[in-house]
């Protein structure tokens, strides 16, 4: 697997680059700030990033990489970054946090479960289908079913709504992410929206709406699919 190491410290990356090559025996492609590694993201399948950096700093980042990419980010800074930092780089579209100085063994561990959750998504682009758990979702007919459930027609924003979801299975996906999904920005107003389509999406798909069972909210964090 190709790692992507943002990180301003050289002897951080160093540290990152020996647990992950040497110890985990994965690639890995280094970048000294942010700017830099958004040039490179698109070249790895998974992301590791300080937050705290020059240019463009990991918050900033992550939410650039999150607005195109479904790519797996794992956000990283000092024990003395307080919750709400940790918060808001989730909020911005990291998967996971780990604190420095971190624990070799968790991090490989991490990375692992990260890249897994990332995977439950299988794209078959020439069919235009969408394979995530028990959902099939057809793009091109702008349907889905839900294991053994009967069929359910989607609207086209809702089936670009539950196509965003399903890229990220397993982890939220904030407000904000899908408003620029699905309309290119996020505001007040289309926040709203975002909502309303959930209520409409769950009334489609899930067994008890009002105790959905695979599209939650997560608080404080957005919505998220199974």
């Amino acid at each position: 697997m190709r790692v992507l190491i943002v990180e301003d410290d050289a002897a951080a990356r160093r540290l990152l680059r020996f647990v992950l090559e040497d110890v985990g025996g994965h690639q890995v492609v280094e970048a000294c700030d942010g700017q830099q590694g958004r040039a490179l993201a698109p070249e790895c399948d998974l992301v590791i990033t300080d937050l705290l950096m020059p240019n463009l700093d990991g918050y900033a980042l992550c939410k650039a990489l999150r607005a195109r990419s479904p790519v797996p980010i794992i956000a990283m800074s000092a024990m003395k970054t307080g919750v709400e930092d940790r918060v808001r780089a989730l909020r911005t579209g990291a998967d996971d946090y780990i604190p420095k100085p971190f624990e070799p063994a968790e991090l490989l561990a991490r990375v692992e479960a990260v890249v897994r959750r990332a995977r439950l998504a299988v794209r078959t682009e020439e069919l235009g289908i969408i394979r995530v758990d028990c959902l099939v979702l057809d793009l091109f007919r702008q349907t889905a079913r839900f294991g053994d459930r009967p069929q359910v027609s989607l609207t086209p924003t809702e089936c670009r709504l539950l196509a965003r979801l399903a890229q990220s299975a397993g982890r939220p996906v904030s407000r904000q992410e899908l408003q620029v999904a699905l309309w290119g920005n996020a505001t007040q107003e289309t926040e709203a929206t975002v909502a309303s389509y959930i209520v409409g999406l769950r009334r489609k798909i899930e067994p008890d709406p009002k105790r959905p069972r695979y599209l939650t909210t997560v608080r404080e964090a957005g919505y998220q699919l199974f």
